[in-house]
């Protein structure tokens, strides 16, 4: 079998047309050129007289290689290869400068390996590449004629026996023209999908073969494929993913699919290769593996799959294409675990469907599923959001119906609609919210005191309390240079506190009033006819009645975590001289539009109530809000507070929003320090130091420190 010569850059030396030249073996194989070759015994065959193929000194051939290294001279000049595409005469020859023999057959195989990617183990590799005698897989280096090249020039043999497909190979061949035909149909290319464009096909197509290396191009083209019904091309592009992806991502995909073209018998065995191979990455691999089958029912949905083994195990699977499934029919035997994780998706996905498409998402989960909770609280959203509050309102009291009926609770930011008011009837609570029977303690009140410039209204429980004494010292350290004695009034309230905690406030209150300070505190103290997350919060509303009866000035409503920058006193100076209003607007636009979230979606942390005159009713009607949609028949009054507060402003200062001045609160300079501002947990807020030097604030009134640090812990 006759031999050719290759150089150290991967050449191979050509005797063609009178010259001697190093041609790559990609156009020696297409017949560019031909070869110098020597016989099986490394002898000259062909070739010019003048030159002669002499053993090359030393060992330079890698181990493990067959080959037998030679020098080409002509008596005292050697033939030297500095780069694959010419040669120099050099009077000595180096290591890098001398030539193997290989069979004449590793030609097309090398250039196949140099102008491929391949699949090692599952694996892409770098493109292949021809140097220092060997080729070269990624980190892998091979003696060139140790690799077995099949003839249809896909598979490529290592001498360990691995098989190692070309990439790209016939499937990716294969998704190209199913996706290609796609394109062609104008049918297609104009369709409307509730996630995707058929427009969009195009573009992405063109990335694929661009940089057909690059697998999430390709993933992302299975996706769209899939989103747009056309499940066949997207299992086509899924299937060229094989070896560039993990195995986790891709049995997932395929079983979103399958579940769409209602092959249900494939769907189950999919999602357990899933689980088990995500399960690889695992620490509790085994465990996951032996419990896999057990939490997979027949006919199981494979969101729920996917979400039960991310909260139990904390192995998750792409969310990418959670999109197929939503919306998609569930079985008529599927368990509530599987319809409640569904329609939480339902409500946790809705909002990221494009607003033009998001009467296409209602119908199609109408007709799959007919009525649900999940369905009627988006379908509120939906009006919502079109500006027609009357339309949403009958969508969101069904829901809260459907939700008390099938005891499937909505995710936690739509809570609200067991809270919100829709305006047709609900039976009245026996025992409403009230501050009915709360003892108050007020300071700085008599005939004869000034009306403060603004009073600060805070409330929670006993618990909470912790976070009251750094809350009142960053207020006196902020104030200190006020002109005036009690010209910011902080109110607080507290739900069945302590001795020793309404001890400390009637002491700080007394202490402050006596030392003409320009803070003033008062508080009161009670019990709650219902004592649960829901009510503390919404204590600081229930008190403006009272409040705005005693005071005409602004009101700011703050959480009771919290405490005042230092700059305080001219910060809620311009506040005053420049808003009529202020309220944490992150779902609000500069122009007043809501432009994602819900009704309730309204920060409560902190507001700013500047309109004097209009004061009393909104205080009343916040406190009747309150004691009307606070219902223990309701899964959970959680944001009731949120929702108290975004009916107000929805009723009496949204629609005035061009002829007001409202302030966004979560617009630098924070006006109010939180936990959310610091990066901080509450427990660590509430020890943190950083605002405020307590022990000393509460020295230089002569109060005595410890029992301050003591009520914080």
């Amino acid at each position: 079998m006759a031999r050719i010569l290759l150089t150290w850059h991967g050449a191979v030396v050509c005797w063609s047309g009178g010259l001697l030249a190093p041609v790559s073996p990609a156009a020696v194989a297409a017949g560019d050129a031909t070869p110098l070759l020597l016989d099986e015994n490394d002898h000259l065959l062909s070739g010019p007289a003048c030159i002669a193929i002499d053993p090359a000194p030393g060992d330079p051939v890698p181990t493990g290689h067959k080959a037998s290294a030679f020098v080409i001279r002509t008596g005292s000049l050697y033939l030297s290869c500095r780069n694959d595409t010419e040669f120099h005469l050099v009077p000595h020859a180096q290591a890098w400068e001398f030539f193997v023999s290989l069979p004449q057959a590793c030609i097309p195989l090398i250039a196949r390996v140099v102008a491929m990617r391949w699949l090692v183990q599952g694996k892409q590799t770098p493109r292949g590449r021809c140097a220092e005698f060997s080729v070269w897989l990624g980190e892998e280096r091979f003696d060139p004629s140790a690799l077995l090249l099949s003839e249809d020039g896909q598979t490529l043999t290592l001498p360990d026996g691995r098989v190692c497909p070309a990439y790209p190979g016939p499937a990716l061949s294969h998704a190209i023209a199913s996706v290609d035909d796609l394109i062609r149909n104008p049918l297609v290319t104009s369709e409307e999908r509730i996630w995707a464009h058929g427009g969009d096909l195009a573009a992405q197509m063109l990335h694929v073969i661009t940089a057909p290396h690059h697998a999430p191009h390709l993933y992302h083209l299975a996706r769209l494929c899939a989103l747009l019904g056309h499940y066949d091309a997207a299992l086509a592009c899924l299937d060229a993913l094989d070896g560039l992806m993990e195995p986790a991502e891709l049995l997932w995909a395929r079983a979103t699919i399958a579940y769409r073209q209602e092959r249900y018998a494939l769907v189950r065995p999919l999602l357990r290769d899933a689980i088990e191979d995500a399960a690889k990455r695992s620490p509790r691999q085994q465990l996951i593996i032996k419990t896999s089958e057990r939490f997979l029912p027949e006919n199981c949905h494979p969101l729920a799959a996917a979400r039960l083994f991310r909260e139990v195990y904390d192995v998750h699977l792409d969310g990418e294409f959670c999109r197929v499934l939503m919306p998609s029919p569930l079985l008529a035997d599927a368990t509530y675990e599987t319809r409640s994780v569904y329609l939480q998706t339902l409500e946790e996905i809705w909002g990221q469907c494009p607003p033009a498409r998001r009467r296409l998402f209602l119908e199609a989960e109408k007709a799959f599923n007919e009525e649900s909770h999940a369905l009627s609280v988006v379908s509120g959203h939906e009006a919502w959001y079109r500006g027609d509050a009357d339309g949403a309102n009958p969508h969101y009291e069904r829901a809260r119906q459907l939700s008390i009926e099938t005891g499937m609770q909505f995710v936690h930011f739509n809570c609200g609609a067991y809270s919100w008011l829709t305006g047709f009837p609900r039976k009245p609570e026996p025992a409403p919210l009230d501050l009915s029977g709360w003892e108050w303690h007020w300071t700085g009140t008599d005939a004869t005191a000034a009306q403060p410039d603004l009073c600060i209204v805070a409330g929670s429980d006993e618990r909470y309390f912790r976070f009251v004494p750094r809350l009142v010292a960053s207020l006196i350290q902020a104030c200190a240079a006020g002109s005036r004695p009690g010209m910011i009034h902080l109110i607080l309230g507290f739900a069945s506190p302590s001795p020793d905690q309404i001890s400390f406030l009637e002491r700080v209150a007394k202490t402050l009033h006596a030392a003409r300070s320009p803070v003033a505190l008062s508080f009161t103290s009670g019990r709650l006819a219902h004592n649960d997350g829901a009510t503390y919060s919404c204590i600081r509303y229930l008190m403006m009645p009272e409040i705005v009866e005693r005071f005409s000035c602004p009101v700011m409503t703050t959480d009771i975590d919290a405490m005042f920058p230092t700059d305080f006193l001219s910060l809620s100076e311009a506040l005053r001289t420049n808003y009529d209003y202020g309220f944490r607007l992150y779902a609000f636009d500069s122009e007043g539009r809501q432009f994602m979230g819900e009704p309730w979606g309204f920060g409560a942390g902190v507001s700013y109530f500047g309109e004097t005159a209009l004061l009393p009713v909104l205080a009343h009607d916040l406190h009747d809000y309150l004691r009307t949609a606070y219902l223990t028949a309701n899964p959970t009054n959680w944001c009731i507070d949120q929702c108290a507060l975004a009916a107000i402003f929805h009723r009496h200062i949204g629609p005035r929003w061009a002829d007001l001045r409202i302030r966004f609160m979560d617009t630098p300079p924070a006006i109010v320090v939180m936990p959310h501002h610091t990066g901080m947990d509450k427990s660590s807020f509430a020890a943190w130091e950083g605002l405020v030097d307590m022990a000393q604030v509460y020295a230089s009134l002569g109060l005595n420190p410890e029992e301050a640090s003591a009520l914080v812990t």
